[in-house]
């Protein structure tokens, strides 16, 4: 399954397709957001699409291609990050890999089969600044609730 998710082929189509969701990543009505963040060498702002979704204090961020993309390794070395998702925006901190069905049934169950079927287990959880939770530690929802 990872050689079909990182062959060169498969990838020159994962970046047409993310080219064509970020014009409507992070909107009300679109499955995808968008991560803001800031690269740990360049120090350039970059915008990826991606799979994401309320969890406890935060959001969980689908690791489609693993820890060590990119965007995953910059968001944590900088431990910040903004995320678009359903018309809203998001500060979100202190990043932390996390794994295993309890993050899964998070998602609605239609995201949760295609997860599933892409072998992708692991997420990063990010969690709201204090300041934009209004210093309240009030879940989004609750762990596993749809």
């Amino acid at each position: 399954m990872d050689r079909v998710r990182h062959s060169n082929t498969m990838m020159s189509v994962l970046r047409w397709y993310n080219g064509t969701r970020l014009k409507r990543a992070g909107s009300e009505r679109s499955a995808t957001a968008i991560l803001t963040h800031v690269g740990r060498r360049s120090g350039r702002t970059y915008e990826t699409p991606l799979g994401a979704w309320a969890y406890g204090d935060g959001f969980v961020l689908s690791l489609a291609y693993g820890s060590g993309t990119d965007w995953c390794r910059n968001v944590i070395a900088a431990g910040t990050c903004t995320l678009a998702w359903k018309g809203q925006t998001y500060q979100l901190e202190r990043p932390e890999i996390i794994s295993g069905r309890q993050v899964l049934r998070a998602w609605p169950v239609w995201e949760q089969i295609a997860l599933g079927a892409a072998g992708i287990e692991d997420f990063l959880w990010m969690h709201r600044k204090k300041e934009q939770a209004g210093g309240s530690e009030q879940p989004l929802v609750q762990d596993g609730a749809q």
